[in-house]
């Protein structure tokens, strides 16, 4: 019936009863209440009528009063709301126009007034949660099995893209937590490409001192061609080879290893070949480990892939062109961009990298 429902708790048993009034009217189909921290304030998202509905709170009987006014529109099918600790922001998950709209809070009144444009989420977001910090926001994805991560810009509350990171299927609700101490990232593993024996060599990290320890080597499947680059992913599952040639006629292989969490030995699993793959000398990963971009010499394109999250197998994209003779390839820790150096043309291409699809947009060249 479109209503929140109110209750008293029992302070000793946790019993609750409906309180006077017992419910408060707000949009089409509420499905989510979040409270501002200092308790003055609540927020309703309305999935039916995509809006945030606002409300004081009676701190003795806990009833609510509409706001004025009483709501704000938010995007499509609005399903889930969080309030950042520091109580300035406000955050709206829009599912069916998978993106997440920004309020800043009138601290007196409550009000709402939008920071930023919404930014865009994976397919189909199910919930929103801040950190505990009030420096980040996480959108959980349902239909692309992600988690988008944001950074909040402090002044004004809208946000910038973080990168995202792969989960289980149909992802529904976040929980942030805070930590103890700080994440600690550890290298475990180490891996070169050895061009003249056409093998790749695993070496194991001394997480103290950093120094290598020989564990094991795999030879490349093709004798006639050699490793130009290796490179695993962020997750530590796969490694990936590319094989190359000094032919521009003939067309070449990005090789797939899965990693042995244990001791880290490489097993061959499938390869990868397209039209653009000639001449590939370079291979990155996105930080959240589904997509792959390959630097191809002879042709001048960047193979684009999508990670199969199971096997490490990559299924291709479109290619996109780049400059002369292009030579290394990485993407920034956000994974939001790739940058391309190409050596025949003594500058580096910038491309935006699509969050959903991996596809790339070029940018601006730099010299």
């Amino acid at each position: 019936d479109d209503t929140v429902s109110i209750y008293t708790i029992n302070r000793s048993t946790g019993a609750l009863a409906p309180a006077t009034p017992a419910t408060a009217t707000v949009g089409d189909r509420p499905h989510c209440i979040a409270f501002h921290p200092s308790g003055k304030f609540a927020y309703v998202a309305n999935a039916g009528s995509g809006s945030v509905s606002i409300f004081t709170v009676n701190r003795k009987t806990g009833a609510l009063t509409p706001g004025s006014p009483a709501s704000v529109d938010a995007g499509n099918f609005t399903i889930s709301v969080a309030v950042d600790p520091s109580g300035a922001f406000i955050y709206a998950a829009n599912r069916d126009s998978s993106s997440i709209s920004a309020y800043s809070i009138d601290p007196d009144s409550g009000a709402l007034t939008p920071a930023g444009a919404d930014a865009a989420t994976g397919s189909r977001p199910l919930s929103v949660a801040v950190d505990p910090s009030g420096k980040f926001v996480y959108a959980a994805n349902q239909d692309s099995n992600t988690v988008s991560a944001y950074a909040i810009d402090r002044e004004s509350g809208a946000l910038t893209p973080a990168g995202t990171c792969s989960t289980r299927e149909t992802p529904f609700m976040l929980a942030v937590t805070k930590g103890g101490s700080p994440v600690e990232y550890v290298p475990t593993f180490a891996y070169v490409a050895n061009e003249t024996t056409d093998s790749i060599s695993a070496y194991s990290i001394n997480r103290n001192t950093g120094a290598l320890s020989f564990s094991s080597s795999v030879t490349i499947p093709d004798p006639v061609k050699w490793p130009a680059s290796v490179t695993a992913d962020p997750l530590g599952r796969f490694a990936y080879v590319t094989g190359c040639t000094d032919s521009i006629s003939d067309i070449d292989y990005v090789y797939i290893y899965a990693i042995e969490r244990s001791n880290g030995a490489l097993t061959a699993g499938t390869t990868a070949s397209a039209v653009s793959e000639d001449g590939p000398v370079s291979c990155a990963v996105d930080p959240s480990g589904r997509f792959a971009y390959v630097a191809n010499y002879h042709s001048d394109l960047i193979g684009v892939y999508s990670i199969n999250q199971s096997t490490g197998a990559l299924t291709p994209g479109v290619a996109v062109a780049t400059g002369h003779n292009p030579w290394t390839i990485t993407v920034d820790p956000s994974g939001r961009f790739a940058y391309v150096a190409s050596w025949g043309s003594n500058y580096i291409s910038v491309y935006a990298i699509d969050p959903a699809t991996g596809s790339l947009t070029p940018g601006a060249a730099a010299d």
